[in-house]
């Protein structure tokens, strides 16, 4: 026996076809036809029995509800079916035919896109007549809501003024907002198709965590002509709401670019990234250098062979090594001990050559060689300063860049009572470390004959480490006044101790 089908929107009421006519999606869009209401469908009829019923799982239609809906006309039932049951779905879930009925839909059905919705809220739903049982039309759901990737229409272009970008290595995830703070953009992108998808939208302000990579698609995002703005990770994290994933740090990521009071990263140029490279290399290769020769000295101590500090020293106790006649050392000890000799020597010449590029980066810049006349900073510690502050004017003062740097003392004050404790360390440690290895250098100076006046008063009532940190923090502001100011370093006149 076949059921019979009415595929008229303008039916009468109905006990149960009413939700199972919504099923049918009609060319015009978010307009929901086919209702089932004059056939008198009963509500215990078998539903794979009906026409349309390839949409069952998406209705999860119950006897009693289904009368219920039925009880409206036939288009509003077909509406009620499909918004309250279906709600809004991914358009690819209604062309997809439901396995265990094996039935296909026969034709492909078409439906308005809004922003990454299949249907819009409904403008307007017929209701029941007096004395029947009735419903109540949903309120319209956000397409920014939760479960609706929202995405950009070209006939209907988002005004997107704002973004986070959460940046990784190969799945990136945006989240947009127009002018009212309204979110108007959720996208996950790969890696490939970052560009091309910035490159359709107009120019607007786009916040990134300061982390690998950062600089390189700041550098690109900004070519595109959008306004980009790199946040140190810590400042970003009070804004992620509970939770982790990519979406939330975008979110926070999108909220705290716009926050007045964030402090940003400066981008950096591929010449300043090139310098740096140097210096990450340099910096690893002298860690492993110090490993070794604490290899070779704590191996030969074991057989009562010594040298004095230092890794200029080290060349005494290779030399022992490689002395084949010093039976100092068994056999297969001289075997072990020569192979990290040999391996010690390769790296001492290979950081011979980065330093050789180091320097020549140093002479072809100009505020690096006038950072080298200060005292205490050297070729490293002047070509890793000048490659790292590209915009020296956005610190305020002096006492910000030593505060960039870490070298100013950290407070723990309250009730109005000023308590300073040691430096904070935060900031860059590099330079840092560099700054303070030449404030030792200037105290050891500054014990002999030479020395400033203010380094020896200072010598004679603290601690020669506190000294070196107070170096360290003078040197830096007179670096933020020779980049901000220009010049070189003029020294004081000699005065007597």
């Amino acid at each position: 026996m076949d059921w019979p089908v009415v595929e008229h929107r303008d039916q009468g009421p109905g006990t149960f076809g009413g939700a199972v006519g919504g099923a049918k999606l009609v060319e015009q869009g978010n307009e929901v036809g086919g209702a089932l209401g004059s056939a008198g469908m009963d509500e215990q009829a078998p539903v794979h029995r009906i026409k349309g019923a390839e949409h069952r799982p998406f209705f999860r239609l119950t006897g009693r509800l289904d009368a219920q809906l039925g009880a409206a006309p036939g288009p509003a039932a077909g509406q009620i079916g499909m918004r309250e049951r279906l709600g809004f779905v991914e358009e690819h879930q209604i062309n997809r035919p439901h396995r265990s009925f094996g039935l296909q839909i026969g034709k492909v059905l078409t439906a308005r896109r809004d922003r990454g919705c299949v249907l819009a809220p409904f403008e307007s739903v017929a209701r029941a007549a007096e004395g029947k049982m009735g419903w109540t039309p949903s309120a319209p759901v956000s397409p920014g809501g939760v479960g609706c990737s929202a995405f950009l229409s070209k006939e209907d272009p988002m005004p997107v003024i704002r973004i986070g970008l959460d940046v990784a290595k190969n799945v990136f995830q945006a989240h947009g907002v127009d002018e009212q703070g309204t979110v108007v953009l959720r996208k996950q992108l790969r890696r490939r198709e970052v560009l091309s998808f910035f490159a359709s939208l107009p120019p607007c302000l786009i916040g990134i965590e300061a982390c690998s990579a950062s600089h390189y698609w700041a550098r690109e995002l900004t070519a595109l002509g959008h306004q980009v703005r790199m946040m140190p990770a810590r400042y970003v994290k009070p804004y992620v709401q509970r939770g982790k994933s990519d979406a939330l740090d975008a979110a926070a990521i999108c909220e705290a670019v716009s926050r007045p009071t964030m402090r940003f990263a400066a981008i950096k140029s591929v010449e300043q990234q090139s310098a740096l490279t140097l210096h990450r290399a340099r910096e690893i290769l002298v860690k492993q250098e110090t490993m070794l020769a604490n290899l070779i000295r704590g191996c030969l101590g074991e057989f009562g062979i010594v040298a004095p500090l230092g890794i200029r020293r080290m060349a005494e106790l290779v030399g022992i090594i490689r002395d084949e006649a010093d039976s100092r050392i068994p056999p297969h000890a001289r075997i072990a001990m020569t192979a990290v000799a040999d391996q010690l020597g390769d790296l001492q010449r290979r950081i011979k050559e980065i330093e050789q590029a180091i320097r020549a980066w140093h002479r072809n810049n100009d505020a690096s060689r006038r950072l080298a006349t200060i005292p205490g900073v050297g070729v490293i510690t002047a070509s890793a300063i000048a490659a790292t502050v590209a915009t020296p004017t956005e610190f305020k003062s002096a006492r910000h860049f030593a505060a960039f740097l870490g070298l100013t003392p950290k407070q723990h004050s309250t009730g109005g009572r000023q308590r300073l404790g040691r430096i904070s360390k935060q900031g860059d440690g590099y330079i840092r470390r560099l700054l303070i290895l030449g404030g030792t250098a200037l105290v050891r100076y500054a014990r002999g004959a030479g020395g400033t006046v203010w380094a020896k008063q200072l010598l004679a009532r603290r601690p020669a480490r506190v000294v070196t940190v107070a170096l360290a923090n003078k040197a830096a502001r007179i670096i933020w006044a020779l980049l901000v100011r220009g010049g070189v370093y003029r020294s004081a006149a000699p005065q007597a101790a």
